[in-house]
């Protein structure tokens, strides 16, 4: 029996129908965030990504415009007529009753070759000291330290490495994504050390974009975000326009292995470095929100607690963590190639 297809008239009288259910009728299957207010529809040759609000589209990673506006009502993600088109151009899965849920992360549908790139981005830098600890140990020269010993470590095994400074100066942060962005790099790694007014709280972090959900979380979001002050454009600047919908498109599945990267990284680091680990943390730090790949933001250490700061002095301390940090990542990319991309 053809599949019932639910139409409704927006206030112009132009056709929508309902889109979950005519993509799973075609053997289609559906991924709805409400955070993000995205739709995937999953084929067995890729997968059109919706946003509601927009008549924008990300088809089979290619950016297109609808005749109208992606809406959602009454539980349901809605489109116009235009959108039956690109849905015809899927190949339906070979087990369509598989649920979204079950399936593998799709980043091969993104990018098909190797991971190669990786830009490492030493915080602060120039007149932006970042944290100081009470001894006058700047964050800004630690995490430069640190961020040249991972580069070093990555280019011994092959990578190709780009490093948003090598030298004390300022980059800023819109510039750091837009370095990751434009050499179009398969992950980005942030490399920074804590501070808090409680001097007891200690161990490395690393974290994912979301919304902060704690008090220290939402404070060095705060933080980190602060640079924003010494340049001319507000942080939500690029929020506008096409370019956000782009992000907010490409955010969900990039989020994902954001989340699978962390974890490498901070398994590595628990096994072979001498610090706690005050686990992985989500915060919505720009220079995680504004790059379309992969990206996590590692804190070495509290500079404002006595044994971090003794850690952190250390060069021998730093060249382990290089390393600690190295070893995630190339864990990271081994499996990915393995999996093609973590697919079947």
């Amino acid at each position: 029996m053809a599949a019932t297809t639910t139409v409704c008239f927006a206030a112009d009288a132009s056709p929508y129908f309902a889109v979950q259910g005519v993509a799973q009728a075609k053997g289609l299957q559906c991924q709805w965030d409400p955070v993000l207010k995205n739709l995937i529809i999953v084929g067995k040759d890729g997968h059109i990504k919706l946003h509601v609000g927009s008549e924008f589209i990300l088809n089979q990673n290619k950016f297109t415009r609808l005749d109208h506006k992606v809406s959602y009502a009454n539980g349901e993600v809605t489109a116009p007529a235009s959108l039956q088109y690109f849905l015809d151009s899927l190949t339906p899965l070979s087990l369509p009753s598989v649920p979204i849920a079950a399936l593998p992360l799709t980043r091969n549908t993104m990018i098909t070759h190797d991971l190669r790139r990786v830009v490492i981005d030493a915080g602060h830098g120039g007149h932006d000291f970042g944290a100081i600890s009470p001894s006058g140990l700047r964050e800004k020269d630690i995490v430069l330290d640190v961020a040249r010993l991972v580069a070093g470590e990555l280019g011994r095994h092959g990578m190709d490495v780009v490093m948003t400074r090598n030298r004390d100066v300022y980059i800023p942060l819109a510039g750091r994504a837009h370095i990751a962005n434009e050499k179009k790099a398969d992950l980005f790694i942030s490399i920074h050390a804590n501070a808090s007014p409680t001097k007891t709280l200690s161990g490395f972090e690393i974290y994912t974009l979301s919304e902060a959900t704690d008090d220290t979380s939402l404070a060095l979001e705060r933080a980190e975000n602060s640079a924003l002050e010494y340049e001319h454009q507000h942080f939500d600047r690029m929020a506008h326009g096409s370019k956000a919908v782009v992000w907010g498109l490409t955010e969900q599945e990039n989020r994902k292995e954001s989340i699978l990267l962390a974890n490498r990284v901070a398994n590595s680091v628990q096994a072979s470095v001498s610090i706690t680990h005050r686990r992985n943390k989500a915060a919505n730090f720009y220079v995680l929100k504004w790059t379309e790949l992969p990206a996590i933001l590692v804190e070495l250490g509290y500079l404002t607690n006595r044994e971090d700061e003794r850690l952190l002095r250390s060069s021998i301390y730093r060249e382990n963590m290089a390393k600690a940090i190295v070893a995630g990542i190339l864990s990271y990319k081994s499996d990915f190639e393995e999996t093609d991309g973590f697919t079947q």
